[in-house]
């Protein structure tokens, strides 16, 4: 009796063990990701959190929070810079991160956003002041900025316009949607406030207030056209403005 509970103790102890093994190392699906986002280090650098996924048919890992330096790349000039894991450089599941000014395109067969082989895990952005990395605060795939003024005190007509600062500049190729701050004036009267996406017909959100109208709102957007339009009444004051406070991505 004692020999056949020992062999049992030993069996169940190995098929514990197999399947542990088996759950820690068998690869992600074609395009999945979990966790492994951008956070803010400083001015040239930014953290990979922990997490997982896969990447061009290689299962990867962050074991621990990795940070990664993007002084040697950040652009004299206003532009976004790109975190992908880098493919050839990589020993998988270790992954290697490499920050470049390339644009990702979406791959269908891969289900991700991709510069070759290379897969995007995230991007932050590079002000006109050059070579830094403007603040963020992230929660997982939405970013946070201070604000950046893409229309200051314009005139509304009662028609839509576009904005003076085009928001595709402020927002990097793989968001989806964008987080504005909006504000209107009339006063003594009523304020209106409307703004839509370029490629949406109607208005995604609508604001009527008194003298003074001022809302924060996400706004989803096309990959290939992420402009936005707005509207105000025409007997509305000269003072139309709107910021980006934020985007969110996909990956």
């Amino acid at each position: 009796m004692k020999n056949n509970t020992l062999l049992f103790m030993a069996l169940l102890y190995l098929a514990i063990s197999s399947s542990t093994a088996a759950t820690y190392t068998v690869p992600s699906g074609l395009g999945a990701i979990k966790r492994a986002y951008l956070a803010w280090k400083n001015t040239t650098s930014v953290k990979i959190l922990t997490g997982y996924g896969e990447c061009n048919g290689y299962y990867w890992e962050v074991t621990s929070d990795t940070d990664v330096d993007l002084s040697s790349i950040l652009p004299s000039g206003a532009d976004w810079v790109y975190v992908y894991i880098d493919t050839s450089a990589s020993s998988f599941p270790t992954p290697s991160f490499v920050g470049s000014l390339t644009e990702p395109a979406w791959s269908d067969d891969l289900q991700g956003w991709y510069d070759g082989e290379d897969r995007c895990l995230g991007a932050v952005y590079s002000p006109s002041t050059g070579a830094t990395i403007l603040s963020f605060n992230s929660d997982g795939l939405k970013y946070f900025i201070n604000g950046q003024s893409i229309l200051t005190n314009a005139s509304p007509d009662g028609t839509y316009k576009t904005t003076t600062v085009d928001v595709d500049t402020l927002t990097p190729v793989i968001a989806n949607s964008v987080f504005l701050s909006v504000r209107g004036q009339d006063i003594g009267s009523n304020t209106l406030i409307q703004i839509k996406s370029t490629h949406m017909s109607k208005s995604t959100a609508v604001m009527k207030a008194g003298d003074i109208a001022q809302m924060t709102t996400w706004l989803p957007t096309s990959v290939a056209d992420r402009s936005v339009e707005w509207l105000g009444e025409s007997d509305d004051d000269s003072a139309f403005s709107m910021w980006v406070i934020g985007y969110q991505i996909e990956r």
